[in-house]
This record gives C-alpha cells, structure tokens and sequence, in this order.
C-alpha cells in the first residue's frame, strides 16, 4: 500500500494575529468590558500588563478598553508602575462588576468567536502522507501482520472512524494509543471560545499537550498543541457527550470530542460504556458521516461545531464473527 492523500480542509493551516481593534475580536464588546471588570473585582487592582498577561489581549485593544471603561466612570486611577497605568474600580465600576460577577465567573483569556474557531479546526484536519513502510515503522515496538497494515492504511489516510475488534489482550488498545505517531504537525487551540454570549472553555492541560511558542504574531488567545489524544472507557455516559455548565461559575466546560478536534478519541471496551452502542452511534450518526456536531446551551439554543476527529472504537471479536482471533480493523467511509 502507497498513497499521498490531502482530506477536506483549507491548503495551509489558518493561525490567526492578534488583533488590534475590538471590533476584531468577533465577540459582544460587553463581554469584553465584563472580563475587565471582573478581574478587577477579584484582584482589586490592575495594569495593563496584568490585563495582558490575563485575558491575552493586545494593548492597543486594553488601551482602548481601559479609556472607554474610564471614561463611563467604571475605573480609578491610582497612580503609574513604570510607563504603565495602575487603577481600580470605582463604587459605579463595583457595582458593575459586582452584578456581572452574578451572570458568570470567568475570568480567563477572551474566548474566541464561534466563526473563528470553525475556520482555524476546518484548516487543521488532519493531511496525511503514508506508505506500507512508514506505517510498519508507527508500529515498530508491536509485531502486526501486513494484513492488518492493510487494513489500518485506509482509515488513517482517510482520516475517517476506525472499529477494532478482537479477543481481549490481543492488542488492541496498544495499536490504538500509538496511531496518534501518524501526526508530526501541531495544531492551535483556543482556551475557550463564545457562544451567543456565554463561555465555553476548550483549552485542558490533562488533554492538551502545549508547545513552546514559535509565532511571536500568533494571536495569544490560542495555544500551540500536539495533536490531542482522549480515552474514554466504561465511565462514557451520555452526559459526557454535551455541554455541562458549572452551576457556581456558569461556564460551559467542552464535551470529550470537542477538546478532541484535529485529534484521536478512542473508545476502549466499546460496548461496556454507561450509554449504550445503539444510543452512541445514533448521537453520532451525523457527526461521523458529515463532520459537524451540534451542541445545546442551557437556553436551548442548539449550535454548529466542527467534528474534525477520528474516532477509533476498540472492542470484543465482531458480532458476524464470534471466536475470532487476534485483531481486525475495519474503516467508514
């Protein structure tokens, strides 16, 4: 087997530059003004830096926020560190911040819009360039029949669902963990994004393997990652595959094949999860044929995300074929 295969997606990579405008940031201009605010509330005081360093903006955009946010009254100066001004919140800006602190808690970097993280995850599927020898080479450390290369070739060029099936201790899992060896690219992540208004975090350091930083004109609003891997086993639930809101701070926290975008999620012991196969496959039925996915907020309000993943489901022998041996893979289309 020898391929060159390019799957759907944008030529290059989308990395965007930090704006400099607000109006460029594609989210509400009030969201923005409450991430100001609430920092405050918490610290008591700031600088621009420290708004910087915080909701990683540049500082054309804090500049511009901070003469706005003092001009409404919302904020006191207090006096300058260096070159930079040093100020808090006035008793108007307290009571802003305080009614905001209400509607939700976080206070992390600004969340990129929902536009834009479509685009950048569209840009980043997977291009994969492989042939008999490079894949035998993915698998070094296991011995694997040329027969199961075979079958494992299509699915990783194409970039689509793959089923293993087998005894268990045949290896499965094993073969599983290592296809992520296929990918030598990183890939951006945002550490959240927006969503009619509210916050859906996506950036999780026990998933997202960050990398040193090589893009000094990369908006900072996202992180340079490997390729994400997830592992879910018996403890997969349905819940797990929607938004689950945090009732204290009401932040969104992303499902398991969100934080797996451009990446692998891997289904182990398929079958033994606390949602059943029929209702999995059914939830993702669409997802897998069309890429897409579609998640609702605590409103109701159903949206678009992208599903640029491969899902590999690892799992006992085939029904058709009970008593099979060792390990066989099967692909979508």
């Amino acid at each position: 087997m020898s391929a060159t295969v390019s799957v759907a997606g944008l030529s290059h990579p989308t990395r965007p530059q930090a704006p400099d405008l607000v109006e460029e940031l594609g989210i509400p201009d009030s969201l923005v003004s409450d991430l100001a605010l609430r920092y405050l509330w918490m610290h008591g005081s700031a600088t621009l830096t420290a708004l910087n360093d915080r909701l990683k903006l540049s500082f054309p955009i804090l500049e511009s926020l901070f003469h706005e946010l003092r001009r409404q009254q919302l904020l006191e100066v207090k006096g300058m560190t260096g070159h930079d001004y040093r100020f808090t919140l006035s008793e108007a800006g307290r009571s802003r911040a305080a009614a905001r602190q209400e509607v939700c808690q976080y206070c992390g970097p600004v969340p990129v819009s929902l536009r834009e993280y479509d685009r950048v995850v569209r840009s980043q599927s997977a291009r994969i360039r492989l042939n008999r020898e490079q894949l035998r080479g993915l698998f070094s450390d296991l011995v694997l029949p040329d027969g199961l290369l075979d079958q494992l070739g299509p699915s990783l060029i194409g970039h689509r669902s793959l089923f293993l099936y087998g005894e268990t201790g045949g290896g499965k899992t094993s073969i599983a963990e290592r296809l992520l060896r296929v990918y030598r690219d990183a890939i951006l992540v945002p550490y959240a994004i927006e969503v009619d208004g509210h916050i859906v975090t996506v950036f999780d350091p026990t998933v997202h393997k960050r990398l040193p930083a090589t893009d000094d004109v990369l908006d900072p609003r996202w992180v340079e990652c490997a390729r994400p891997c997830i592992t879910v086993g018996g403890e997969l639930s349905a819940a797990m595959l929607e938004l689950q809101m945090d009732r204290a701070t009401r932040v969104f926290t992303s499902p398991c094949q969100l934080k797996a975008n451009n990446g692998l999620l891997i289904i182990d012991d398929f079958g033994r999860q606390m949602i059943s196969p029929r209702e999995l496959l059914n939830r993702w039925i669409v997802p897998l044929d069309r890429r897409v996915d579609y998640l609702t907020l605590a409103s109701g309000m159903k949206f678009e995300i992208p599903f640029e993943l491969m899902v590999v489901f690892s799992t006992k022998p085939e029904p058709l074929r009970p008593g099979g041996r060792g390990v066989s893979a099967a692909h979508s289309e």
